[in-house]
């Protein structure tokens, strides 16, 4: 199974931590930034949403799972990844290397205070729970961690503060799964990824 992955992106890392936790043999073929593809291609599958839907029975397995994720991909795929990450990544990695552009500081300060805000809000439902999903790890931690990620790779959040910190202590849960590694492995070119990045703990 062949998986054509875009650089630094939140859907193409949640389909590696995905086919890895479902232990499903894969081929990774990293495109560029430079890419002219808007989503990841997974053989016949030309999103996540797409290979998500298609094998949601075994990946979702019972209908509260599937009630959780709907809620949540709502939030994360619907409007935290468009609305803000793609934004952040499209001004601090696209910009600068693909088209040789400064990033405009008014689009990137107004998304970082937006980016901050949703973390913090998901930081408090985590305060009272151990996972998004229904009282296990599931589709919906791959979704939000592997968004997460992306923005931690490029130094984005602010870890230190307090009130991330019960996100802090989820994210290094996610970090330390086996089946994470393949994205703490994975390389953007032209930008090194942030000293905490790779780090289980710090």
């Amino acid at each position: 199974m062949l998986l054509q992955a875009l650089s630094l992106c939140p859907r193409s890392w949640k389909l590696i931590f995905l086919l890895e936790e479902l232990k499903i043999d894969y081929k990774l073929q990293n495109l560029a930034l430079n890419s002219k593809n808007e989503f990841p291609i997974l053989e016949n599958h030309h999103s996540d949403f797409s290979y998500i839907f298609t094998n949601m029975s075994k990946i979702a397995l019972t209908e509260e799972e599937k009630k959780f994720y709907g809620i949540w991909s709502s939030i994360i795929d619907c409007k935290l990844i468009p609305e803000i990450i793609m934004p952040i990544r499209y001004e601090r990695s696209i910009k600068p290397i693909v088209f040789r552009e400064h990033s405009c500081l008014s689009t990137l300060s107004k998304k970082r205070s937006e980016l901050k805000t949703k973390l913090k809000e998901i930081s408090e439902y985590l305060r009272n729970n151990q996972w998004l999903g229904p009282k296990h790890f599931s589709i919906c931690d791959i979704t939000l961690s592997t968004a997460i990620a992306c923005m931690d790779y490029l130094g984005e959040i602010a870890w230190s503060d307090p009130e991330l910190e019960s996100l802090y202590t989820w994210y290094l849960k996610i970090k330390s799964r086996s089946s994470f590694k393949p994205i703490l492995e994975q390389k953007c070119r032209g930008i090194k990824a942030h000293l905490n990045f790779q780090k289980i703990d710090f």
